[in-house]
């Protein structure tokens, strides 16, 4: 197990809005598998009149291998809010320059997670026509013979079928 389960306290002063939190990992206790490797922050049990706000209680930590990666993983931390066109164009359009050159197993994993989380929400409503254009070239752009890095990607279909469904979503079939 890489990040062993802790919990702590903190106490925020009456009109406090802000704190830092230490978290520290222990490298020697981590397991073989490759980065990137991922943990969650959850704040829970306010008291005193407080709460957690249900959209801002759980924090997402990525550990990557280097700055290369990061950079990619940082394009993904913009989908953790509510979206809209822009947003997704903006992520889509990053991503798809990031994917002009060869990616790290890593740097893939972030592309790859960042088309489920843009599929999610097609899934639930269309996308906006640019959305959809900007998603079909991300995945012609990885889905490129003359990639080795996506060769044999078997999980790259499967993304690529989502993406066939979810043009399908609030429309009706004619059969």
């Amino acid at each position: 197990m890489d990040f062993p389960k802790q919990e702590g306290r903190l106490t925020f002063n009456v009109g406090q809005r802000n704190t830092s939190l230490d978290i520290y990992l222990t490298p020697d206790l981590a397991s073989t598998r490759p980065t990137p490797k991922r943990f969650q922050v959850e704040l829970y049990n306010a008291t005193g009149g407080t709460r957690v706000h249900p959209l801002f209680g759980v924090a997402n930590v990525t550990l990557v291998s280097n700055a290369a990666s990061e950079a990619v993983w940082l394009i993904l931390e913009q989908l953790h809010q509510p979206l809209d066109s822009t947003i997704l164009n903006q992520v889509l359009q990053r991503l798809i320059n990031e994917v002009s050159t060869h990616l790290s197993r890593e740097q893939m994993a972030a592309v790859l997670e960042a088309l489920g989380k843009v599929l999610a929400e097609a899934e639930r409503a269309p996308l906006q026509e640019s959305s959809r254009n900007l998603t079909y070239n991300l995945l012609c752009a990885l889905a490129n013979p003359s990639r080795v890095d996506t060769r044999g990607l078997s999980h790259l279909a499967e993304v690529a079928e989502r993406f066939a469904f979810s043009l399908l979503t609030q429309r009706q079939c004619e059969m």
